[in-house]
């Protein structure tokens, strides 16, 4: 067995002392590799060599986050420092080459006001190049979602996070791979911008509400293949037409209830109550036996459970409905 020193040296005399491995690796590679960085780590590696000052350029993922950028800057440098982050942005979609990106990811400090027609820009260039993932944190930028987010054939994930926008859908939705859908602090203006918004929502799987508001009485959102649904800390009332539906989370407020519909497959529902809020979990709980009879089977948390034994649920619970106390 060679002695270590053995080993390094007969690696410097194959290599003639060059030890640089990641370096002789291929482009398509390496930019694999950049595309688990930031995008700004990613730019950063440009000044190792002549070899890596455009590598940055093929990676798949593309992420950016003022908060990163910035760093520890003053408040007097803020707007400086927000006019340089609008450049580098702008500087790498330019300089980008692929033509298929598979996450775009924007985070904005929400107490720095952007220009919305920089934030449509940049959202359509990511759509322009068929992005799969797309993870929007914009903050009080409320006229910043482009329309054509809603008719990208390629999105799979999408994820969107304000400190409050209404939604209002003026025309066809045609998301047909959408799968995973995340939506916090959107208020839905009307029930029929939700029917053709989920209408055009086929295939989704996954549905997140996160502190959303349902500004319109009973909102019907119907998705056939839908299996998992968070509904956390939201203001309304919501129907849910999903038969296919296996786990339900909802964290209960005083203002939202939720009645769910059609159910055919066993269900598990997890139910989160705040502490002003425990006579409306027993209606909430009572849509969602009603709605889950046909599912045979429902699995109740703790806290779900606990409703069940404090209130008299037995009168709206079927005889044949069999209840699992997980």
């Amino acid at each position: 067995m060679h002695h270590p020193k053995e080993c390094r040296k007969i690696l410097e005399m194959r290599d003639n002392g060059n030890l640089d491995r990641i370096g002789t690796l291929p482009d398509e590679l390496l930019a694999n590799i950049l595309s688990f960085l930031p995008t700004l780590s990613a730019v950063q590696t440009s000044i190792l060599s002549s070899r890596w000052r455009y590598l940055f350029t093929l990676t798949r993922n593309l992420s950016f986050d003022d908060i990163e950028y910035f760093g520890t800057a003053s408040s007097d440098q803020c707007e400086e420092r927000k006019t340089s982050f609008e450049r580098f942005v702008y500087g790498v979609l330019a300089l980008h080459r692929i033509s298929l990106i598979h996450t775009f990811s924007l985070k904005l400090t929400k107490n720095l006001k952007y220009d919305c027609s920089h934030l449509l820009v940049w959202i359509t260039a990511a759509v322009l190049k068929g992005v799969q993932h797309l993870h929007l944190r914009i903050g009080n930028h409320p006229n910043a979602l482009p329309s054509c987010i809603l008719n990208c054939q390629t999105l799979t994930v999408l994820r969107i996070y304000t400190s409050g926008y209404d939604l209002s859908v003026p025309g066809v939705v045609c998301l047909p791979n959408l799968r995973t859908l995340d939506l916090r602090n959107i208020r839905f203006l009307d029930g029929d911008s939700v029917k053709r918004f989920f209408d055009g929502c086929s295939q989704l799987k996954e549905l997140a509400f996160h502190f959303c508001q349902f500004t319109t009485d009973h909102v019907r959102v119907s998705a056939t293949k839908l299996r998992k649904l968070n509904i956390i800390c939201c203001g309304g009332h919501v129907v849910i037409d999903a038969p296919n539906l296996v786990n339900l989370l909802y964290v209960c407020t005083d203002f939202t209830s939720v009645d769910v519909k059609n159910l055919r497959s066993p269900l598990s529902v997890e139910l989160r109550p705040l502490r002003t809020s425990m006579p409306p979990q027993v209606h909430v709980l009572h849509y969602i036996i009603r709605g889950a009879v046909n599912a045979k089977e429902l699995i109740l948390n703790h806290d779900a459970s606990r409703v069940c034994i404090q209130y008299d649920t037995q009168s709206y619970i079927p005889p044949f409905f069999h209840i699992i106390i997980d």
